[in-house]
């Protein structure tokens, strides 16, 4: 009689066995019972009696290399309640696949590391946002942050930034750079500003609510202009390069034109304008009146054209001493020279730029 082995019960030979009837009636259907273990359908899976008891993952220490891809189609079981590890599955009621560290036990996610020379995410069209091994972010669409954007280094964009607001620091400053060419500062109206290498052009109207300085501030209060040039000197430049007011830090100057003010030509002392239809009331004429003293030197007739002149002689005589021109008195011309005014009388003479004439 064989005897058999205590899990399969495949048949082993006795002594007095004959080994004809072992290699048919023992050996044959042991074999048989070998190969089943391994049939497609109902072969050996742990899942039964006698095939070793269940396989559980948990018991499987690695390292594993596997030569294939690697899937999950759902999760089956509950996800455990305790434990920290990177979980990777297939959520169907999601419809989505799941990367992530997460602690069961404290219920709160961890840290995820992805390391490789170019680390890409590619979409269901194949666009890849990239991270390159220099650091650099490559994203070849839009960026949507509702919530904000803090960039650490530098950003360069392909195409339009769009946002809400933009905030610039460097830890001292704000700044936004143009690598080549202007820069250009455009609303959704079309009038820009422009900032080139020298300075900035505002196309349409700039309205400042506060004050405004070209050189160093004179005034902080809201509303006023500084013209500064330093040295206590400012100009205001007006059409041309030919025509300004200004202050040369000693007058107010404006060259090259008229002012007329409420109208009205503003006659500077030099200038040759008359002045016509203008009443004088009760005018203060300075310099113009000479009383009494020993002598009087006439003004010369040259530069000194509409100029009067009104001598009194008083006290004494008068010493009337003309340098150059001559004077006209009672259709007689008088040379230059000295001529004595008495006691008592008086002149009223007129320059017209080669005479004086006495009237």
């Amino acid at each position: 009689m064989p005897l058999l082995t205590p899990e399969l019960g495949l048949q082993e030979a006795v002594l007095d066995d004959d080994s004809a009837d072992y290699l048919v009636d023992m050996l044959g259907p042991s074999l048989s019972i070998v190969d089943g273990l391994f049939a497609e359908g109902t072969g050996h899976n742990h899942a039964g009696a006698h095939q070793g008891g269940k396989i559980v993952a948990a018991d499987l220490i690695g390292p594993f290399d596997f030569h294939d891809w690697i899937r999950s189609t759902g999760v089956t079981t509950p996800l455990p309640t305790t434990g920290i590890g990177l979980e990777l599955y297939w959520d169907s009621a999601a419809g989505a696949g799941t990367v992530q560290s997460y602690d069961r036990t404290l219920s709160a996610y961890r840290s995820t590391t992805i390391r490789g020379q170019t680390v890409s995410l590619i979409n269901g069209v194949g666009q890849a946002v990239t991270l390159d091994a220099a650091g650099v972010l490559n994203i070849p669409g839009s960026i949507n942050a509702p919530g904000g954007l803090t960039v650490g280094g530098n950003l360069t964009a392909g195409g339009d930034i769009t946002g809400k607001y933009l905030h610039t620091s460097d830890g001292a400053n704000g700044a936004v750079y143009a690598d080549v060419g202007n820069l250009f500062l455009r609303p959704a109206g079309g009038s820009q500003v422009i900032l080139d290498g020298v300075g900035m052009t505002v196309v349409g109207y700039a309205q400042v609510n506060s004050w405004i300085a070209a050189g160093t501030n004179l005034s902080g209060t809201p509303g006023d202009i500084t013209a500064n040039r330093g040295g206590n000197t400012g100009y205001l430049w007006l059409g041309n390069a030919s025509h300004h007011i200004g202050f040369d830090s000693s007058n107010y100057v404006m060259p090259n034109g008229n002012l007329y003010v409420n109208g009205d030509l503003v006659v500077t002392a030099s200038a040759a304008n008359n002045l016509s239809n203008k009443a004088i009331y009760d005018p203060q004429m300075m310099s113009q009146t000479i009383l009494g003293g020993a002598s009087y030197t006439l003004p010369t007739v040259t530069g000194n054209v509409g100029k009067w002149r009104y001598v009194k002689a008083w006290g004494q005589n008068l010493t009337m001493l003309l340098t150059n021109g001559t004077m006209i008195l009672f259709g007689t011309q008088y040379s230059s020279g000295q001529y004595v005014l008495r006691n008592g009388d008086s002149l009223s003479i007129y320059c017209d730029g080669s005479n004086w004439w006495v009237l």
